[in-house]
């Protein structure tokens, strides 16, 4: 997040534009801090918000804190209440890389695109109904088991 710092403090003196900045905890750092993966005072900073970003939430710090505190429940939380619905993920192949894929150099050299991962809230928070098959955590809440990806 430093780097986004020195970005949009450029953005703001070099463009003329006028980005006001805050800054929240989510995730493990706000569990260390709060004992929960986001407070209700930075929940509600980002619900006023016109928009929120963030890096990573988690890490092998975090993984035996109770499943209701876990550092990704910060981020289901923010999903959630904003309804947001998508992920958007970059994906580009620099030249230096192109001979390290599984694919053909040919097939990646160049690539530059951006996946928009589809995150319904009826497939994210939805309690699978019938059949169910737990995930890794016994406590975690369960999938559907016929959900297709395409």
């Amino acid at each position: 997040m430093g780097e986004v710092r020195k970005i949009i403090a450029h953005m703001n003196s070099a463009m003329k534009a006028d980005f006001v900045l805050d800054e929240g905890l989510v995730g493990g750092c706000a569990y260390d801090a709060h004992g929960a993966a986001i407070s209700e005072e930075d929940m509600a900073k980002a619900m006023a918000a016109d928009a929120v970003l963030f890096g990573a939430v988690g890490g092998p710090k975090w993984d035996h804190v109770a499943y209701e505190v876990r550092p990704e429940a910060g981020l289901l939380r923010l999903r959630k209440d904003m309804e947001l619905f998508a992920n958007l993920r970059p994906a580009i192949c620099y030249p230096a890389l192109s001979s390290a894929s599984s694919l053909k150099p040919e097939l990646v050299e160049g690539l530059d695109i951006l996946i928009v991962r589809e995150a319904h809230r009826w497939r994210l928070f939805r309690r699978a109904e019938g059949n169910r098959r737990p995930r890794q955590r016994p406590e975690a809440r369960y999938r559907y088991p016929g959900l297709r990806y395409l």
